[in-house]
């Protein structure tokens, strides 16, 4: 697989990398690998064109993956894909997909990850439930033992259904976490992220670099000194769009992702 960039999706989430890809219009296949499970996702002129997770293809394969919070990922220039099998614009996936991961951000908050595990708490008789047929699968594999990620295992749901369906029945009052989660707390990059985002971005379009990257931050209302991680992917994408040559925007795109792993 040639001109190959990687890392892993919880340094840089699914739809951050796919927003990436699509705005360099970039062709090739995303390959996500979370322990024994595999999604590929094929692109064409940054248009997601095929879509493939585990036994699933298609939408149904790409709204799975985006549920998929741990994994590494992989993506190549390949050429060519074996079939068709998404045929919504991406720009509508990525719209959907971005309401997906504001519920996510909610849900992270009590299940930060799949290593999380439940018990079930004593309710009142006169509690009026509404507990769906799916949702009473997820609550009888709750035994004070088992963790979210053998929860997923036994019943053979993606990671985003079963932490769904979690926080679900822990917001109406039917489970207790025995891992007590603090709120995620925002982050700011290192001091350095801004001599290495201008190095790179200089070196693939020149000395109007600083100019670009501080033109974006005006826009978005940020300065170097406190930019939030989670801001990180938006920053890159921004930059990105004034480099012109695709294999220059695959260097630049690697060379910042290889930068998150030292955060």
């Amino acid at each position: 697989m040639a001109q190959t960039f990687s890392g892993n999706i919880s340094e840089m989430s699914l739809l951050e990398i796919l927003k990436l890809l699509h705005s360099g219009q970039m062709n090739g296949v995303l390959r996500i690998k979370n322990r024994d499970h595999l999604g590929e996702i094929f692109l064409k002129n940054g248009q997601i064109v095929h879509c493939v997770a585990n036994s699933s293809q298609g939408e149904p394969a790409f709204q799975n993956l985006l549920g998929w919070v741990e994994g590494d990922f992989a993506f190549g220039s390949e050429t060519g894909t074996p079939e068709q099998t998404v045929h919504t614009p991406t720009e509508d996936l990525l719209s959907a997909g971005a309401k997906m991961l504001d519920d996510l951000k909610s849900i992270r908050k009590l299940i930060p990850s799949t290593d999380v595990i439940f018990t079930l708490a004593p309710t009142s008789s006169g509690q009026n439930l509404n507990i769906r047929p799916e949702e009473w699968q997820i609550l009888a594999h709750i035994n004070g033992s088992r963790t979210v990620r053998e929860i997923m295992e036994a019943t053979g749901k993606d990671e985003y259904a079963v932490a769904k369906t979690l926080y679900n029945l822990f917001s109406q009052g039917l489970l207790d976490s025995v891992q007590q989660v603090e709120p995620l707390k925002s982050a700011v990059v290192p001091e350095d992220f801004f001599v290495k985002i201008e190095a790179e971005l200089t070196h693939a379009i020149g000395p109007m670099a600083p100019i670009i990257i501080e033109e974006t931050l005006d826009e978005f209302h940020e300065n170097r000194d406190a930019f939030p991680t989670d801001r990180i992917a938006v920053l890159i994408e921004k930059v990105s769009s004034e480099i012109s040559d695709e294999n220059k925007k695959l260097r630049f795109y690697q060379s910042m992702i290889d930068s998150f792993k030292t955060f």
